[in-house]
């Protein structure tokens, strides 16, 4: 028996074993669906990526994603309004107006990613400092690293899907008051980030003018490459980092902090935007 509640959760009934005893309980389970995004820009049609996603807030993925690969302009969100996807039988089709110009090749995408790494579809990992040429972030915020610890809470405590299936991750936008602006989950990493970017460049915003960007688990290479394509000026990370990311947070000018708990935190780059209100 399936009951499904939304698009991101079904119950599954399951066996359960407390250490005593089994029974038979209904579990709510994060949904798991193939989607091909098809983009469709001056009569041709392209398979530009096929990816494993929670099936929810499809549109903000694609947005995101189409943005912080470079395969539309970035210097501008109120050409999304322009924009014109539907998605049926697990397909999203995006049209991009003529007027506009994109740029499949900066992607390097090749056609396929999974949940855990979209980055797989990069032809180099060497292209990834050319396309943060002239994305670097400026340095306008400054967060009282007292505050950090309480960002993530904040995160945690909305991340709806996470609490009832513990098998989604989070991405949330924050201003520089620690507000959440934007949140969205999905059991891809990179997944959740497009679409929190996704949904701000929808309001016709820019994510970089709100400046800091949480993440609920370890932060890999391509998590802080989306990030320095929105020039985000801080990433606060649940998790580790990797040596890549390291990398490029410093190159892009990003303060990358991790292992992020109630009265530590390690601040892997440009420390220099973290104050003690002390």
């Amino acid at each position: 028996m399936v009951e499904t509640h939304h698009d991101g959760i079904d119950v599954r009934t399951v066996n359960r074993y407390d250490g005593k005893e089994s029974s038979i309980i209904n579990d709510a389970i994060s949904v798991e669906a193939a989607l091909r995004i098809i983009v469709e820009h001056r009569g041709k049609v392209t398979l530009f990526s096929t990816t494993l996603c929670t099936p929810q807030d499809l549109e903000d993925l694609v947005i995101g994603l189409l943005w912080s690969e470079g395969v539309v302009p970035n210097s501008s969100s109120e050409i999304f309004s322009t924009f014109t996807i539907s998605t049926e039988n697990g397909e999203s089709h995006a049209i991009i107006p003529d007027s506009l110009e994109v740029d499949f090749s900066s992607s390097g995408r090749l056609q396929h990613s999974t949940p855990s790494c979209g980055w797989c579809g990069r032809t180099s990992v060497d292209e990834v400092m050319e396309l943060l040429s002239g994305k670097i972030s400026r340095t306008s915020i400054t967060l009282a690293i007292q505050d950090i610890s309480d960002m993530v809470e904040r995160v945690k405590i909305q991340q709806s899907i996470f609490a009832l299936t513990g098998g989604v991750h989070a991405s949330a936008l924050l201003n520089r008051a620690g507000d959440i602006e934007y949140l969205r989950e999905d059991i891809g990493r990179h997944n959740a980030v497009d679409k929190t970017l996704g949904s701000c460049l929808r309001d016709g915003r820019i994510p970089g003018e709100i400046g800091i960007l949480v993440l609920s688990g370890r932060a890999g290479l391509e998590l802080i490459h989306k990030a320095a394509m929105a020039e985000i000026e801080i990433v606060i990370s649940v998790g580790a980092p990797t040596t890549m990311a390291i990398d490029i947070a410093r190159a892009a000018n990003i303060t990358l902090i991790g292992f992020v708990k109630t009265d530590s935190m390690n601040i892997y780059t440009h420390p220099q935007r973290i104050r003690s209100d002390e």
